[in-house]
């Protein structure tokens, strides 16, 4: 028995299925890639996180299901890069689905070194196989700090209207590539049809200066 490991005695200290933890966010470190396993049909990834916090859910419930003292936490995810059916959505890509959705990140590299906030469900799903139900965690990414925040596509479109407001082309691209939601559009803000779609639509205006302006409400 290790130093750092003390008998447990308590139902409540016991092992339970997989990571204890459930909700808590974390410097996330760099990721390596997917590594086969003895005897599984998929390679997993895992994910390092450092100076973990955890975190109640937002109904009270704690973010771990027994005492976790330690600042590092592991998750282990299959390399499944479908994001469909019930191993997909527990696998690799259902993970950076959530990212996407939750987080308008579409690249985890661009994540490392950052305070990822993460949180998990307990699921089952039925084995193909032998049409057991199985146990699993089913893990979402929810917020990135110093990333942009979560945007309605709505909400992106004012924010690149707010970007290009007394910018000409060049500026507005410049100040585009920068931005992590400009980043999403930029073929259409390469191609000029971005620009093009805002004047035709009347969003903006643009003066003989070259810059472009929010067109006046009303």
């Amino acid at each position: 028995m290790t130093q750092d490991r003390p008998f447990q005695t308590k139902a409540s200290e016991v092992e339970v299925f997989g990571t204890p933890l459930r909700r808590f966010k974390g410097k996330l470190m760099p990721i390596a890639p997917p590594q086969a396993v003895a005897n599984r049909r998929w390679a997993e990834v895992k994910l390092q996180f450092m100076d973990i916090e955890i975190l109640p859910f937002d109904d009270g419930r704690p973010g771990t299901l027994t005492p976790y003292q330690y600042p590092v936490a592991e998750l282990t995810f299959p390399y499944i890069t479908s994001q469909s059916g019930a191993i997909g959505g527990i696998g690799w890509g259902g993970f950076l689905r959530t990212l996407e959705q939750n987080c308008k990140v579409d690249d985890i590299k661009a994540c490392e070194g950052k305070v990822v906030l993460m949180e998990a469900s307990d699921e089952t799903y039925k084995d193909r196989n032998t049409d057991e139900e199985r146990r699993t965690i089913r893990w979402a990414a929810l917020d990135v700090e110093g990333m942009a925040p979560a945007m309605s596509e709505a909400e992106e479109f004012n924010h690149l209207i707010g970007l290009i407001d007394g910018k000409d082309d060049t500026a507005f691209a410049t100040s585009a590539f920068q931005d992590p939601v400009g980043r999403k559009h930029t073929d259409s803000i390469l191609n000029g049809s971005f620009v093009q779609g805002l004047l035709a639509s009347g969003k903006i205006t643009q003066s003989d200066d070259g810059k472009y302006h929010r067109a006046s409400a009303g």
